[in-house]
């Protein structure tokens, strides 16, 4: 069985990943034929991902961010210039600013009455959705 890493998450020292408990610690279940047909038909993914959505989707884009981080700037230019709530931003701030709520969101959105978690999912979500025509390289 493989073992599930992501260097990123375990530096938020989380205990868990979701994608890690969806995806690579259920081998033996009776399901796992059906699994497997849907990753051939849809991309590598089956239904298990959509079981937390939440949680494997902001894994998903917090780990992509950090890699377009590591990566693209040594190729392009990052500093495209947004206005974002009445500020002005560059893009590797914008995408900074992303990954930051992100962390809060993974570290906290299970701590129960913790609003502060979904504000800044969502703040997240509507910065991406500005930036997103520019995240490529």
């Amino acid at each position: 069985m493989k073992k599930y890493r992501n260097k990123y998450l375990e530096k938020l020292g989380r205990g868990w990943a979701c994608t890690e408990n969806v995806l690579y610690k259920m081998k033996g279940d009776k399901r796992s034929k059906k699994w497997k047909k849907e990753r051939r038909k849809y991309g590598g993914y089956d239904e298990r991902c959509t079981w937390q959505l939440n949680d494997f989707m902001n894994e998903q884009i917090y780990t992509w961010l950090k890699l377009y981080m590591k990566h693209s700037e040594k190729v392009i230019d990052l500093n495209n210039v947004y206005k974002i709530d009445e500020r002005e931003m560059t893009e590797s701030e914008a995408i900074l600013l992303v990954i930051s709520d992100l962390e809060y969101w993974l570290n906290n959105h299970r701590n129960p009455g913790d609003e502060k978690s979904y504000e800044k999912i969502k703040e997240a979500y509507r910065i991406i959705g500005i930036i997103m025509p520019t995240l490529w390289w």
